[in-house]
């Protein structure tokens, strides 16, 4: 692994822990770790239908690597569409997925396989940092673990 994207899991990992300094409870922590369970086979099997079923009404997304934000389910559906056309889901996998000890937030790290419009093919680590409320995902924040992610998570 790069040194970038082991400062960058580090950070998004102290992120995680500082989230989850509340006392914790084995039954919120489950669920957290079930519905990002499902989130992540979502993902990787390419199904955003699957996803948005999982998704808050009021969700939001921010894309830190490129200064991107999404409210609501129907803009979060469009770029779940958007980035689900470029992705080789057969060729993406997981690295690792955590879940705070207060079971409100996740962190999950991808190899994301693929080929971008006017960009070309891709490979590259993936990190989403995921808010849970009410059992369902209320917000997701990506990183890209790139020589920039240490500013994506600072700045």
């Amino acid at each position: 692994m790069r040194k970038t994207s082991a400062l960058v899991f580090a950070g998004l990992l102290m992120l995680v822990a500082v989230g989850g300094c509340a006392a914790s409870t084995g039954s919120a922590v489950d669920r957290a770790e079930q519905l990002q369970s499902q989130l992540v086979d979502a993902w990787l099997a390419g199904d955003v239908d699957a996803q948005l079923a999982l998704t808050a009404d009021d969700v939001t997304f921010e894309n830190k690597a490129h200064d991107s934000y999404a409210e609501g389910r129907d803009a979060f559906a469009s770029v779940l569409r958007d980035v689900a056309s470029i992705t080789d889901h057969e060729a993406t996998e997981l690295v690792r997925s955590f879940v705070s000890a207060d079971g409100t937030t996740g962190v999950v790290e991808y190899h994301w396989v693929g080929e971008a419009p006017d960009q070309g093919p891709f490979d590259l680590t993936m990190l989403n940092r995921f808010t849970f409320a009410d059992g369902k995902l209320a917000s997701v924040t990506l990183y890209w673990a790139e020589p920039d992610a240490a500013d994506q998570l600072l700045g």
